[in-house]
C-alpha cells in the first residue's frame, strides 16, 4: 500500500479525530524542533528574567522534598509560591521540573501548553458538530496565531489560557448530555478543569475565561419564540452550573489562591491600578490593521509589544468575516459579538467603558486592554471553523484522492517542511523581507479559495487541504519571525554558561551580602546576564536586594522606591539591605554623557555635579582617587578639573587636578590606548580586571591617587565644603573617593561625612561595572535602642542620610527600648543555618536588645527564642526583629503560612466532594432527564 493510499484511509476512517489530535500534538514540537531535540533553549524576555530563575528555585525545592514557599534571594526575601506564576501546584510542573534539567523542563512546558490549547480547541469545535477539517482549522488559527505564539515568554499565560477551550468543551458536553450521571461527570470535569486553570499561574486569564464561559452558558441556543423577546436569547439559570463549577474549581486551587490573595492585599496592586498602568498597551489603528498584516510596522522587536498582536492568519479572519454573509444563527452571532466587544474594549484609554472597569472589583487587579485579544482570537478561530464547515457541507465528495488533491497535499507538506527546516538558518531580515510581499500572495490565495468554495469548484478533500495548508504555512511563517525576536533560543551550553562577572564577587554567602543592580537602562540579554539584572542572579545562586515580579509587597516597593529606580534608596538603607555589590549595566560609551552614566553611582559622594557641605573637619591632606575616559589626547599637566575647597572661615582654596600627574585614562594599558596616549601614568590607587573596546580586549583598569597637602604655615585647614569643577566634559571624569586626613592621621571619607558609602570599582566590561560596597552591614546584628513609629514616619526616618541603623531601630509595633546603642565588641550574632524557610541564629548579648535580621518581614514567619515562641516585630519598615534579654540565645525563624494550610484543607474537602460525585456518576442505573424543557441549571 502506497503512502497516499495510507493517508487516504486515515482521512476517511472513523479514527480521523484520533489522527487529528496526533497531528496537533506533533505540530508544535515539529515547528520548534530545536527546542524539542534539546539543540536550543527558549531564552528571551520573561523566560530569562523571571521563569528560569524562579523555576530553578522550584526545581531545587522539589529535589529537597519541599515546596518553594519562600525565596531569600529575591527582594531580601519573598513568598515565591504566593506569587503564583511559577505554577508550583500545576499538575505537569512537579514532573517536568522535578525530574528533568531546567532547559528541557522549560522547553517542554511551553510545547505542552501549545499542543494542549490546540487539542482543546479541536475537541470543543468537534463538540459543536463541526467536521474534523473545520475543527482542525479552528485549532490551528487559535493556537498558532497572535495570542499564543508571540507570548511564549509569558509561560504562566500559556499554561492558564490553554484551558479556555477545554472548559468550553466540558461545558458543551455537559449541556448536550441528557443522562444525569453522565452530565454529572462532565460537570466534575468542568470543575477540575477550572481548578487546574487557576493553578496555571495567571489569574487574569482564568477570570476572563470564567466571564466568557458564563456568557456562553447564558445563551439560549434553541429558538423559543413564545417567550419574552429578551428571554428568547438569554436564559440566566443556565449559568448556575458554570458558576458552581468555577466555585468548586476555586476551592480546588485554594492552596494557591489564598496565599496569592494574601500577597495581593499587601502588594502594590492592593488599592487597584493607576490609570496609566491599567491602560498600558491600549490598541491603536495600526494594531487593528496588523490583524491582516502582522508585520505592517516591520521588525516587531522592540517596536511592537507582543501584547498587541492578535493575528490568526489571513484566511482565518477573512473566513470569519465571510460567515456573516452566509450564516446568521445564534452561535455565529455570539462569537461575532465577542470578537467585536474584545476589539472595542482593546481601545483601552480611548474607551470610557474600559476605563470604567478599573472601578469594578477583580477587574481593578488586572491590566492591559489588548489582552482582550484572548477573546477575539478564540472567537475568530471558531467563526473561521464554522465558515469552512459551511463550505465543506456544500462541496462535492470524492471517494479517492484525485491528482489535484495529491498535488495540493504535496505542496502543503513540502512547504511546511521547508519552512520548518529553514527557520533556524534564515536570518530575521530574510523573513521580514518575505513578509513585505507575502500578505499580497496570501490575499490572492484566500480570494481564490473563497471563490472556488462558493462555486463548488473544489472537492471536500481539496478544500480542506487548501484551507488548512494555507493557514499552517501562513502561521509557520508568522512564527518564524518571532523565533528570531521574542521567541529567541540559544544553544544549551550558552544557557548554562555562568556570567564572567560572578568570578568577581566571591563573597556571597548569606552573611557576606547581597547584590543590587541599577535599573537605569533596560539592557540587551548579554548585558542582563552579566549585570545580574533582576532576577537573573537567582539562576546562579546570588541573593539580590531587588527583583522582578508583578506582585511586590507595597512596603518593599516603597523601601526600594522601584518606580524611581533607586533614586530615594539612601546609602544607609543600602547598607541595611546587606548590599555588598552594586552593579551598573553598561551602554556603548559613544559620548561623555554615556561614559558618565555607565559609572553613575548614587550611593557615593557626588562632588562633581554640585558642592557638598559637611561638618567642619580639620585636615592636613586631601586624597583624590579618580580616572579619566576618552582622554588619550590630553598631555601631561593639562588641568582636567579644579578642586574647590571652602574652610570654616569661608576662605576658598583651589587646587588643580592634572592629567599625567594626578589622574589618567582608566584603560591606560589597553593596547590601542598605549599606542597613542599622550600623558603619563601617575601613581595607581586601585587596579581591577576589565574588558573593553571593539573587538573586546582584556586589560587592567586603573584608578589613580593624588595627594594634596592642606597645611598652611604648618597648620591644618578646617574644611566645610568641597566641589570638583571639571574642565573637560563631566562624564569623562570619574571621582571614586575623596578623603580628608585629620591631624591625628585618621582618614575621613567625604562620603561618610555626608551620609553616603565608600564603594570601590572592582570590575568593568562592555556589559557591567561592579562596585564593592565597603560599608555594608551584616545580615543580622544587635541594636540596643528602639522606637515605635507609624509607617509614614518610619519611612521618612530611615530615608534620612544621617540615619544610623546600627544604633537605633524603628519598630512598627512592640515595646520601645533604650539600653544603649550599637552592638558592642563583646557581643555576637552569628548565622548558624540559613535555609529558605528556616533561619537559625546564635546570639550573645550583654544587655537587653533587639536582634535585627535583614530579611523581609511577612505574615507566616514565626520565631522561637530558646525554643519558646516570641513575636516578630517589623523593624526599619520591612525587616524582622526579635527582642532578647542579656545572655546567650538560640533564635529560630520558620515560615509556616496559615493561608497555605487553610487552602490545603479547602482543596481536600472539594476533591473529596468531587470523588463522591464520581462514585455517584458510575452508578449503572443511568436515568434520562425527566423533561427536555427543563433549563440546564434546573436539570443539573
Amino acid at each position: 500500500m502506497s503512502f497516499m493510499q495510507r493517508l487516504e484511509r486515515i482521512l476517511t476512517s472513523p479514527r480521523t479525530d484520533f489522527w487529528a489530535v496526533v497531528a496537533l500534538a506533533a505540530w508544535y514540537p515539529a515547528l520548534f524542533w530545536q527546542a524539542t531535540f534539546r539543540q536550543a533553549v527558549f531564552f528571551f524576555g520573561d523566560i530569562l528574567m523571571f521563569f528560569y530563575p524562579t523555576h530553578l528555585a522550584y526545581a531545587n525545592a522539589l529535589r529537597q522534598g519541599r515546596l518553594p514557599l519562600w525565596e531569600p534571594k529575591l527582594f531580601a526575601g519573598f513568598p515565591l509560591l504566593a506569587e503564583g506564576q511559577i505554577g508550583a501546584l500545576y499538575p505537569t510542573h512537579p514532573l517536568l521540573y522535578g525530574l528533568f534539567p531546567l532547559d528541557v523542563a522549560t522547553n517542554y512546558d511551553i510545547l505542552i501548553s501549545l499542543a494542549w490549547v490546540a487539542i482543546g480547541m479541536y475537541l470543543f469545535l468537534r463538540a459543536l458538530h463541526l467536521q474534523p477539517a473545520s475543527a482542525f482549522l479552528g485549532a490551528m488559527a487559535f493556537s498558532g496565531g497572535g495570542f499564543f505564539i508571540p507570548r511564549l515568554q509569558h509561560m504562566s499565560v500559556l499554561a492558564t489560557a490553554a484551558w479556555l477551550p477545554w472548559l468550553f468543551w466540558a461545558f458543551e458536553k455537559f449541556r448536550q448530555e441528557e443522562i444525569f450521571q453522565r452530565r454529572l461527570r462532565w460537570w466534575i470535569c468542568l470543575a477540575l478543569f477550572s481548578g487546574i486553570q487557576l493553578l496555571g499561574g495567571h489569574p487574569q486569564f482564568a477570570f476572563m475565561t470564567a466571564i466568557l464561559l458564563a456568557l456562553y452558558a447564558s445563551v439560549r441556543w434553541q429558538s423559543a419564540s413564545t417567550r419574552h423577546r429578551l428571554f428568547e436569547y438569554v436564559d440566566l439559570p443556565q449559568m448556575i452550573p458554570v458558576i458552581l463549577a468555577i466555585g468548586v474549581g476555586a476551592m480546588i486551587a485554594a492552596p494557591q489562591l489564598l496565599p496569592t490573595y494574601e500577597l495581593s492585599t499587601m502588594s502594590n496592586r492592593a488599592a487597584g491600578l493607576l490609570p496609566k498602568f491599567f491602560n498600558a498597551f491600549s490598541l491603536r489603528a495600526p494594531h487593528y490593521l496588523m490583524l491582516f498584516n502582522p508585520f505592517l510596522l516591520g521588525n516587531p522587536f522592540p517596536r511592537v509589544s507582543v501584547e498587541v498582536i492578535g493575528y490568526t492568519g489571513l484566511l482565518g479572519i477573512t473566513f470569519a468575516i465571510a460567515i456573516l454573509f452566509v450564516r446568521r444563527d445564534r452561535r455565529v452571532g455570539f462569537f461575532v459579538l465577542i470578537a467585536a466587544v474584545a476589539l472595542f474594549l482593546g481601545l483601552g484609554d480611548l474607551n470610557p467603558a474600559y476605563r470604567g472597569l478599573r472601578y469594578l472589583p477583580l477587574f481593578n487587579y488586572f491590566r492591559v486592554p489588548s489582552r482582550f485579544f484572548f477573546w477575539y482570537t478564540f472567537a475568530i478561530a471558531a467563526l473561521a471553523a464554522m465558515m469552512l464547515d459551511y463550505w465543506l457541507a456544500r462541496a462535492p465528495i470524492t471517494t479517492r484522492f484525485t491528482r489535484g488533491q495529491k498535488v495540493a497535499l504535496a505542496f502543503v507538506v513540502l512547504g511546511l517542511a521547508i519552512i520548518v527546516g529553514l527557520i533556524p538558518a534564515i536570518p530575521l531580515e530574510g523573513w521580514l523581507a518575505l513578509w513585505v510581499w507575502l500578505p499580497i500572495v496570501l490575499a490572492c490565495l484566500v480570494a481564490w479559495i473563497i471563490l472556488g468554495a462558493r462555486r463548488r469548484l473544489f472537492t471536500r478533500t481539496t478544500l480542506a487541504t487548501l484551507t488548512i495548508g494555507v493557514t499552517m504555512i501562513d502561521l509557520a511563517l508568522f512564527s518564524a519571525v518571532y523565533t528570531k525576536t521574542y521567541n529567541l533560543m540559544v544553544p544549551v551550553d550558552d544557557f548554562y554558561r555562568p556570567p564572567s562577572s560572578l568570578a568577581q564577587m566571591p563573597e556571597l554567602a548569606p552573611d557576606d551580602g547581597r547584590v543590587l543592580t541599577s535599573l537605569w537602562i533596560y539592557p540587551a540579554m548579554i548585558t542582563m546576564r552579566e549585570s545580574l539584572y533582576p532576577n537573573i542572579g537567582m539562576t546562579f545562586g546570588v541573593a539580590s536586594a531587588g527583583g522582578y515580579t508583578p506582585l511586590v509587597p507595597q512596603r518593599t516597593s516603597d523601601y526600594l522606591d522601584l518606580e524611581e529606580s533607586h533614586d530615594r534608596l539612601t546609602a544607609p538603607m543600602l547598607n541595611l539591605l546587606n548590599v555588598r555589590y552594586y552593579l551598573v549595566p553598561q551602554m556603548l560609551p559613544v559620548d561623555a554623557k554615556t561614559e558618565g552614566d555607565d559609572l553613575k553611582n548614587p550611593f557615593v559622594a557626588d562632588v562633581v555635579t554640585r558642592p557638598v557641605t559637611f561638618a567642619p573637619t580639620p585636615a592636613t591632606q586631601l586624597t583624590i582617587i579618580s580616572s579619566l575616559a576618552q582622554s588619550v589626547e590630553l598631555r601631561d599637566g593639562e588641568v582636567v578639573a579644579q578642586i574647590n575647597l571652602v574652610t570654616q572661615d569661608g576662605v576658598p582654596v583651589s587646587i588643580p587636578l592634572r592629567a599625567g600627574f594626578d589622574t589618567a585614562e582608566w584603560a591606560y594599558e589597553r593596547s590601542d590606548v598605549r599606542k597613542v596616549i599622550r600623558h603619563s601614568m601617575p601613581p595607581i590607587a586601585t587596579t581591577f580586571p576589565a574588558r573593553s573596546a571593539f573587538p573586546t580586549e582584556a586589560h587592567p583598569g586603573h584608578n589613580f591617587i593624588a595627594e594634596f597637602d592642606l597645611r598652611r604655615e604648618g597648620k591644618p585647614l578646617t574644611i566645610t565644603q568641597i566641589a570638583i569643577v571639571p574642565k573637560i566634559p563631566a562624564g569623562l571624569l570619574h571621582i571614586e573617593r575623596v578623603v580628608l586626613t585629620t591631624p591625628a592621621g585618621q582618614d575621613v571619607s567625604v562620603s561618610h561625612l555626608i551620609g553616603r558609602t565608600d564603594q570601590t570599582l572592582i570590575y568593568r566590561t562592555n556589559e557591567v561595572a561592579i562596585f564593592r560596597n565597603e560599608d555594608t552591614l551584616p545580615r543580622a546584628f544587635l541594636v540596643h535602642r528602639a522606637r515605635v513609629m507609624d509607617d509614614v514616619a518610619a519611612l521618612n526616618e530611615i530615608r534620612r542620610e544621617d540615619f544610623k541603623p546600627r544604633e537605633s531601630l524603628v519598630l512598627a509595633s512592640g515595646a520601645p527600648l533604650d539600653a544603649g546603642g550599637a552592638q558592642r565588641a563583646d557581643e555576637l550574632v552569628q548565622i548558624v543555618s540559613y535555609q529558605p524557610e528556616r533561619v537559625m541564629l546564635s546570639v550573645h548579648a550583654q544587655a537587653e536588645a533587639y536582634v535585627l535580621l535583614a530579611d523581609a518581614w511577612y505574615p507566616g514567619w514565626v520565631a522561637r527564642v530558646d525554643g519558646v515562641e516570641a513575636p516578630i516585630e517589623r523593624a526599619d519598615y520591612i525587616f524582622r526583629a526579635v527582642r532578647v534579654n542579656a545572655g546567650t540565645h538560640r533564635i529560630e525563624f520558620e515560615y509556616r503560612p496559615t493561608s497555605l494550610v487553610l487552602g490545603a484543607v479547602i482543596s481536600g474537602l472539594a476533591l473529596l466532594g468531587l470523588a463522591g460525585g464520581v462514585t455517584k456518576s458510575l452508578d449503572r442505573r443511568l436515568k434520562p432527564l425527566q423533561s427536555e424543557k427543563l433549563y440546564v441549571g434546573r436539570a443539573f
